[in-house]
C-alpha cells in the first residue's frame, strides 16, 4: 500500500485519497456507509490491515470544509484494552512492518510509531478518564516538516544524558513518561520535534 497517496480499505474494498474534501468524500464514498460524528468527522464500520475488522474514523482540517488529513482506528465491539492493543499492534506490523520507532509508555504499554515519506502511524495508550487506546494514520506533509528526537534523562537531578535524532517526522509531540530504573530510581523520557 502507497500511504503516500491515501490509505486501502479492505472490505468494502475502497481506496481513500489524502486531500479528498469533505463534500467530495460524502459524495463519493457512499458504500462506506458513513455516520457523520460532526463537522470534520465520519466514521464507517469496515475492514482493513490484513483483515482485523474496527471502526474507522476520519479527520479533515479545516473543520466544515477540510481536506481528509487523518484515519483515526478503534473498536467499539474489544473486550478489553490488552486483547486490543495486542490485536491492532500483531495487525499493523503485519501490514507496514516493525515500528520505526518503540519507546515506554503509559498504562504499561509501549509507544509505537512508523515514519513513511509524509505519513505517521501511531499506536499508544494514554489516560483519558481510564486507558484509552490510540491508532491514528496522519498525513503529515501539510504540517511541515519537524526533526524529532527522543531526549532521555537517566538521573533524578534532570540532567539530560542522551538526546537521539529520529529522522524527519511530522506532528507536535510532547509528553512525559516515568521510566523506573534498576534500583528504583527515575528518569524520565521527553518526545519532542524541533523546526528543521
Amino acid at each position: 500500500m502507497d500511504l503516500s497517496k491515501g490509505f486501502q480499505i479492505e472490505e468494502p474494498n475502497v481506496f481513500v485519497p489524502w486531500d479528498t474534501s469533505e463534500v467530495q468524500f460524502q459524495q463519493s464514498f457512499e458504500r462506506l456507509q458513513l455516520r457523520r460524528v460532526t463537522d470534520g468527522y465520519f466514521t464507517t464500520q469496515c475492514t482493513t490491515l490484513s483483515g482485523l475488522s474496527h471502526e474507522l474514523g476520519f479527520h479533515f482540517y479545516p473543520r466544515g470544509r477540510g481536506r481528509l488529513v487523518e484515519f483515526e482506528f478503534f473498536r467499539n465491539s474489544c473486550p478489553d484494552l490488552p486483547t486490543s492493543y495486542e490485536a491492532f499492534q500483531r495487525h499493523l506490523e503485519e501490514t507496514f512492518g516493525p515500528p520505526t520507532l518503540t519507546s515506554p509508555g503509559s498504562e504499561g504499554y509501549l509507544s509505537h510509531t512508523w515514519a513513511f515519506p509524509g505519513v505517521e502511524i501511531v499506536h499508544y495508550v494514554q489516560e483519558h478518564f481510564g486507558p484509552a487506546e490510540y491508532v491514528r494514520i496522519s498525513k503529515t506533509a501539510e504540517r511541515g516538516c519537524w526533526k524529532k528526537f527522543v531526549a532521555v534523562d537517566l538521573t533524578t537531578e534532570g540532567l539530560l544524558k542522551q538526546r537521539i535524532q529520529m529522522g524527519s517526522l511530522s506532528w507536535l509531540h510532547f509528553f512525559w513518561v516515568v521510566l523506573l530504573i534498576g534500583g528504583g530510581s527515575a528518569g524520565r523520557v521527553a518526545h519532542f520535534s524541533t523546526p528543521v
